[in-house]
């Protein structure tokens, strides 16, 4: 059972706050004509998959330019506003069109908008202000206990053996049923093994593997059952 951390919600709650304000002032010194909708508090999201999970609050104002000459100096504009604020800007244009990053105290403002360079610059353009407040560890971190086996030597029935691939474990060896497997930066990856199916893909999640039900090639998996493979057989 996850468990919140007192005052984490709290504390993430005006971080989003703080963000909108900060995006309300700027896209009211873009369009000062426009009154942009006024934002739901969203469901903090995880946005960064590196354990233990952090939530942040994300939100998107869309706006037109009518006070800018398009959409691309409408993210000049917006960058130069953010710098003269103190936020460290970095603007650049790629495939998916033109930015201009801000980012300060881990709040980052993303003022973006279709790549204009093969199209005329004209009014009425759609640009958007994204905000992301910075990542909050909003759950008490729980470590992980790899779960019992489903069947052991003791318990295995007769006429079965333990599966050859999980040893009767019964959930996936590989991510040890979380469905997930931690990189390098403890960042989350989706299981290798079993593809977020958790289970042992071998038993089902038996952790078992009935004799009488075998192909010759499991027979194969266990030594003492090798004799029993025809000669020539496949």
């Amino acid at each position: 059972m996850m468990v919140e951390i007192p005052g984490a919600r709290a504390e993430l709650e005006n971080a989003f706050r703080i963000l909108y304000a900060n995006m309300l002032y700027l896209a009211r010194a873009l369009e000062p004509d426009q009154e942009p909708d006024d934002a739901l508090l969203p469901e903090p999201a995880v946005l960064d998959r590196r354990e233990p999970l952090r939530h942040a609050y994300q939100v998107t104002l869309s706006l037109l330019a009518t006070k800018q000459p398009c959409a691309a100096h409408a993210v000049d504009r917006g960058g130069l506003l953010l710098a003269e604020d103190g936020w460290s800007v970095e603007t650049a244009t790629g495939p998916t069109g033109r930015r201009a990053v801000g980012r300060r105290d881990g709040f980052v403002i993303t003022v973006s908008a279709p790549d204009g360079e093969h199209t005329a610059c004209r009014l009425g353009e759609g640009f958007a202000i994204t905000g992301e407040t910075p990542h909050v560890l909003l759950h008490e971190p729980v470590e992980f206990v790899p779960p019992e086996p489903c069947v052991t030597a003791e318990t295995l029935p007769a006429g079965a053996l333990l599966c050859y691939e999980c040893d009767g474990l019964g959930w996936c060896p590989c991510c040890l049923g979380r469905g997930f497997v931690l990189d390098d930066d403890r960042r989350r990856q989706r299981c290798p093994c079993c593809f977020t199916r958790q289970v042992c893909l071998i038993c089902e999640g038996a952790g078992l593997k009935w004799i009488h039900m075998m192909s010759w090639w499991a027979r194969e998996q266990y030594p003492e059952l090798r004799q029993d493979r025809p000669e020539g057989g496949g």
